[in-house]
C-alpha cells in the first residue's frame, strides 16, 4: 500500500490523501476458483450464487470466462501459469468484480458471511476493544511481556 497526496496531472493536494493498494490478482483468482469448486453446503468455505440465476445467464457466463493456462517459453523451456479468457473477446466484468470483492473482503478481514442471528466470530470492534482494554485501564505497567509491537 502507498499513499497518494497529490493529483498526478495537476499536482493539486488531495485532502486526506488516497491509499493505493496493489493486488496480486492471480492469488485472488486462484482463491475464488477454489471457493467456487468447494462443495461445502452447510458452513463457511464455499461460494454461493443467488438461486435466481439460470445456466445461460450473462453473469454465470462471465464467471466462467477465464481459465488458467500453462504457457511454455519455446526458447528457455520455462513454464508459467496465467489466467486467460476462454474465448477471444469474452466479457470478464463480473469475474473481475468478484475477484476485487474477494480482495476487499480479505482486506476488511471478512472471511465468511453467516445467516442473520448466527455469529461464529466476535466482531472485530469488540475483539479490539477487549485486547486493548488493559492499556485503557492503566494496567500496562503490570504486563510482563513486550507490549510494544511493530505494525506491518
Amino acid at each position: 500500500m502507498s499513499n497518494i497526496e497529490r493529483l498526478p496531472t495537476s499536482g493539486a493536494v488531495i485532502p486526506g490523501g488516497l491509499a493505493l493498494w496493489t493486488l496480486d490478482t492471480n492469488y485472488f483468482k486462484d482463491k475464488l476458483s477454489r471457493l467456487i469448486k468447494s462443495t461445502s453446503m452447510d458452513g463457511p468455505g464455499g461460494w454461493f450464487v443467488h438461486e435466481g440465476f439460470t445456466k445461460d445467464s450473462d453473469y454465470l457466463r462471465q464467471i466462467c470466462s477465464e481459465h488458467k493456462v500453462i504457457i511454455r517459453d519455446k526458447k528457455s523451456r520455462r513454464t508459467r501459469v496465467e489466467w486467460q479468457p476462454v474465448t477471444r473477446h469474452a466479457a470478464t466484468h463480473f469475474w473481475d468484480c468478484e475477484v476485487y470483492a474477494l480482495a476487499a473482503a480479505e482486506m476488511l478481514r471478512v472471511f465468511s458471511l453467516q445467516p442473520e442471528g448466527k455469529m461464529i466470530h466476535q466482531p472485530i470492534e469488540r475483539r479490539t476493544e477487549r485486547r486493548n482494554s488493559w492499556f485503557r485501564q492503566g494496567q500496562w505497567m503490570e504486563r510482563k511481556s513486550n507490549w510494544i509491537r511493530k505494525n506491518g
